[in-house]
């Protein structure tokens, strides 16, 4: 029996947190700028840290009813959440351990700096993209190595003259066709 008491002043701890929220939302309207850290140390003993919370909780769960079957601090985890799932997470938070939520909160925000970042990458890669295709086209010129140029001379020089033919040695003419604008005219 006392444990059922327990649990359903646990419950009303949500809500309650929820209702002086939205209150905490009005007063602050009421005190004007500049007044409302005296007004929460003199009127209500509250720390800025934690009216604020208190408001936060008002603005996002005065309308939804599992969030007030919660305990306090799996409402706070709930305003960590990503919006995009805090309505999922807040159906399921009543079923999960303190811990659970905590993770499942965590994995939403690690998905979205994730979602975030491939956004942004993809951004990028299509400003690249329309920059490349309005660029003018681009005269590549290759620099011809050292070594390039002393194959090709060897192979010209090869093919002019090769070897004699009485077995020792192998025509080279024969095994590697030289390119035509490398074959001297009067062998084309």
């Amino acid at each position: 029996m006392i444990h059922t008491e327990i649990l359903i002043l646990k419950r009303q701890t949500a809500q309650n947190i929820i209702e002086i929220g939205k209150r905490l939302l009005q007063a602050k309207e009421m005190v004007g700028h500049g007044n409302w850290l005296a007004y929460l140390k003199e009127k209500v003993e509250f720390s800025p840290t934690t009216a604020k919370r208190f408001m936060a909780a008002a603005k996002e769960f005065a309308n939804r009813p599992p969030v007030v079957d919660l305990e306090p601090s799996k409402v706070y985890l709930l305003l960590e959440a990503p919006e995009e799932v805090r309505d999922d997470l807040a159906a399921k938070a009543a079923d999960m351990t303190k811990r659970e939520l905590e993770e499942a909160v965590r994995e939403a925000n690690r998905l979205r700096k994730e979602a975030e970042e491939a956004k942004r990458r993809a951004e990028e890669a299509e400003a690249k993209a329309r920059e490349l295709a309005n660029r003018p086209p681009q005269i590549v010129e290759r620099t011809v190595v050292k070594e390039e140029v002393q194959s090709v001379f060897e192979l010209v020089h090869q093919y002019r003259n090769p070897p004699p033919s009485g077995g020792q040695g192998r025509d080279l003419a024969c095994e590697t066709p030289l390119p035509q604008n490398l074959i001297p005219e009067s062998r084309a």
